[in-house]
């Protein structure tokens, strides 16, 4: 079987098609020839297993990954037509001036399978001058959200009070309602954003996911050095104070922390 669809990312999909009316996962499976194989398991048998059933016929057929890519982009661009009008919903009720501090923060939107790179990304925004109360990190109870507060609420005060939205646009965060629904809303408040591309996914997969958005992409030495150019350019006009040589010594560490999650190291 084709590695992209083992394990977590082949159970997400399995979990999408099940939520799915019975009409229309038989509806899918047929265009591809596999509605007997849907039908196998029998009218007693649960709905995963009729999937699990099809997908094992795909398999043996060898069309596992047109199968599975056929249901990954519908399921994918499903997501970003709910969190399209999720965005405009979620940017609605806008916090009241009282409510936003005065200085602005750097929203790092993440999916939680990403935990271990925002972290790392987060930590170099810190030691190259950034303060930590301008942070806004979700995956970290001091840069993330408060207990007792509304996640949603939080979130929609965070944003409308950002200077910058970076995104790590991995191939789980194309898979978060969440995180779909933060790049929108950034989208809609008119938010300076800047998208990552986290290997394995490229920038051609990540835009034919989300649109014809420039992006930068992570992974060698020299595109992690254009990225963090750019960034301390556009931090830097957006009021944060970032020595160079803090900035430049955090670049390195961050190499380091990251070269095996980047570069398969």
């Amino acid at each position: 079987m084709d590695g992209r669809w083992s394990g977590r990312l082949r159970l997400d999909l399995v979990d999408a098609l099940a939520d799915l009316p019975g009409a229309d996962t038989d509806t899918f499976f047929s265009a591809y020839g596999l509605s007997e194989a849907y039908h196998r398991p029998g009218r007693m048998a649960g709905k995963k297993a009729k999937i699990n059933s099809a997908i094992r016929a795909a398999e043996a057929q060898g069309r596992v990954d047109l199968v599975l890519s056929a249901a990954a982009d519908h399921f994918r661009l499903t997501l970003l037509e709910d969190s399209a009008q999720s965005a405009v919903e979620f940017t609605a009720a806008q916090p009241s001036r009282n409510e936003m501090s005065s200085d602005k923060s750097v929203f790092i939107s993440h999916a939680s399978a990403d935990r271990e790179l925002a972290a790392a990304l987060k930590d170099h925004l810190i030691l190259g001058g950034a303060s930590n109360r301008r942070i806004f990190f979700s995956s970290e109870n001091s840069t993330g959200i408060p207990v007792g507060r509304s996640v949603r609420r939080h979130l929609q005060e965070t944003l409308a009070n950002s200077a910058v939205v970076i995104e790590l646009i991995s191939e789980k965060f194309l898979t978060r309602p969440y995180c779909l629904m933060e790049l929108g809303a950034a989208w809609v408040l008119n938010k300076p954003t800047y998208p990552l591309v986290v290997p394995p996914l490229d920038i051609f997969e990540a835009t034919r996911a989300v649109g014809d958005v420039k992006m930068r992409q992570l992974g060698s030495d020299a595109e992690v050095d254009a990225v963090f150019d750019e960034l301390h350019e556009m931090l830097s006009d957006a009021g944060f104070v970032l020595p160079l040589p803090f900035w430049s010594e955090a670049v390195q560490k961050f190499k380091r922390a990251t070269r095996g999650m980047l570069q398969g190291g």
